[in-house]
């Protein structure tokens, strides 16, 4: 389901079905089932009860975490190929959408272009952005890098102001998608939080 999933886990010590966990991602399931093996292994006894209701309670901020609906919003600090690859294939996977937007900023010390290649792919509009002014690749260059693959592109001075430039033309049927780094998923949580405390969320969940 979107934002979440059951999975079922069978090893030696234990079989649970319909183990629910709040996190979307197929890797996902695959981290939590490594955890709850490691915790079989060793607890020797355990509490199925407990175990369903730690699962159900997990949380990890900025990983394929939607902040808002009708557009859909999701937050995913993913910064390598692997990890964008990942996401892109996980968001096809689980959300139905029309467009999708891309809030990028990107470090200049990661595989850019082939990263820019996998988003070029994925998203229909882009809004460059430059975070982390040390490391951060400049949205100039997020822009030519985008060009290439004949993708839309605008320029921003913040991660806010590509957010209220995404917010101006994004459709209930659109997703919007804020990745490329923690540090871009940082500014973008709070964007949302100074939106929810001025009580004008962005039709957030």
């Amino acid at each position: 389901n979107e934002g979440s999933q059951t999975f079922d886990f069978i090893s030696k010590e234990a079989q649970l079905k319909g183990l629910r966990l709040p996190l979307m991602g197929q890797f996902q399931a695959q981290n939590a089932g490594l955890a709850l093996a490691a915790c079989l292994k060793f607890l020797g006894t355990w509490d199925e009860r407990k175990i369903r209701k730690g699962l159900e309670n997990v949380q990890w901020e900025g990983r394929l975490e939607i902040v808002a609906n009708h557009p859909t919003v999701v937050l995913d600090c993913a910064h390598n190929v692997a990890s964008v690859r990942n996401m892109t294939a996980e968001l096809c996977k689980n959300i139905t959408f029309t467009r999708c937007l891309v809030v990028l900023g990107l470090m200049k010390d990661k595989e850019v272009e082939k990263i820019i290649e996998i988003l070029s792919q994925f998203g229909d509009l882009f809004f460059a952005v430059q975070v982390n002014p040390q490391r951060g690749e400049t949205a100039e260059k997020l822009k030519g890098k985008l060009e290439k693959h004949n993708k839309p592109v605008q320029v921003s001075e913040s991660v806010s102001s590509a957010l209220q430039a995404a917010k101006n033309i994004a459709k209930p049927d659109d997703l919007v998608c804020i990745t490329g780094s923690i540090f871009t998923v940082a500014e973008a949580k709070k964007y949302f939080q100074n939106e929810k405390n001025l009580s004008n969320p962005w039709n957030s969940t």
